[in-house]
């Protein structure tokens, strides 16, 4: 149902406006004065809408560019000196911390950024953003973002994912 109401524009963009909460309202069969569907249909539309938002910010690189100038979110990529990163799960009893290599990254680290230069929200060095953990299954938040990244670079068939430098 979900598929048939939001769907891509001529340019492959996500388009979801009016139209479509409009196309939405009338497929959910509900008549005026009433409530427009309800929490589940909401709970579904919101999910499937940010699913989206993560995919194409994965997949195909996009900035996510917030309504009403609350900034862009986009994947990070930064290199790191020696590409190492401390591996908790190789620490046992009593023992140190070991430094490991990335080797499905080339020791580059990535991170999902909020760009705050172009936002109008007042305070704005106050705010910080965490992203959300998401699921690997689901595609979405930062086990995602891993597990994209852990995909690229075992598949020998794709390029290694990269990310916009900062």
């Amino acid at each position: 149902m979900l598929n048939k109401v939001l769907r891509l524009n001529i340019s492959g963009y996500m388009n979801v406006g009016g139209e479509e909460h409009y196309r939405l309202y009338k497929s959910s069969g509900v008549r005026k004065g009433e409530a427009i569907g309800s929490k589940t249909l909401h709970r579904e539309v919101v999910g499937f809408v940010f699913k989206r938002i993560w995919y194409y910010m994965f997949k195909e690189k996009w900035i996510f560019t917030a309504p009403l100038n609350f900034g862009q979110f986009y994947v990070c990529e930064t290199i790191s000196k020696d590409g190492s990163f401390l591996d908790w799960t190789e620490r046992g009893e009593g023992k140190e911390l070991k430094r490991s290599f990335n080797y499905h990254s080339n020791g580059r680290k990535f991170f999902i950024k909020w760009s705050k230069t172009l936002s109008n929200v007042s305070r704005k060095t106050y705010y910080k953003f965490l992203p959300h953990r998401g699921s690997a299954e689901e595609f979405t938040g930062k086990r995602g973002l891993a597990k994209h990244i852990k995909d690229c670079g075992n598949d020998p068939f794709t390029k290694d994912f990269r990310g916009h430098l900062m």
